[in-house]
């Protein structure tokens, strides 16, 4: 799973650079007066994105100086610049120490705080789940030894990182 977040994390990066890069293009072509402080300051802001990007951090760890360059980040709409969770597919069986161990591998890559938004759940088993009626779903989860992580953990686990109700 860590791994995988290096790869996926860079693929988003990858993209949210070629956001920026197009962005600069723009404000080159359609500037009238490069001379404006504010279009001055935007471009240095781009720049230092693309190398803040470029070293492999997400946008959303950039501090910013002040609200103008808060601004300049948010109308990227940045893929990094989201709020993030992390699903760990499980599956039925598997050890708890093997799934501790990934979760932590897991927590020591991400920088910010999510990494107080890890799920485990179990992807196959809420597939299996969503084509049985209610009784069958109740005989199938009573055969278990454990509670299953479902889907519903996985969507809750997204209303409580994006702070939305329910």
């Amino acid at each position: 799973p860590a791994d995988d977040l290096e790869i996926v994390l860079s693929e988003l990066i990858l993209k949210d650079i070629e956001t920026v890069e197009k962005k600069i293009g723009e404000a080159k072509n359609n500037s009238k007066n490069v001379n404006d402080p504010k279009w001055q300051q935007a471009q240095s802001f781009y720049k230092s994105i693309m190398e803040w990007l470029g070293s492999g951090k997400p946008a959303i760890d950039l501090i910013t100086k002040n609200e103008d360059e808060e601004v300049l980040l948010r109308d990227l709409w940045l893929l990094t610049n989201k709020k993030m969770m992390y699903v760990l597919n499980v599956r039925e069986g598997m050890e708890d120490s093997q799934v501790d161990k990934w979760e932590e591998d897991l927590k020591s890559k991400i920088q910010n705080d999510s990494k107080d938004y890890i799920v485990r759940a179990d992807v196959k088993m809420s597939g299996e789940l969503g084509n049985m009626n209610d009784q069958e779903k109740g005989e199938y989860l009573s055969l278990l030894d454990t509670e299953p992580s479902l889907l519903e953990e996985v969507v809750d686990g997204a209303y409580n990182r994006l702070s939305l109700l329910t």
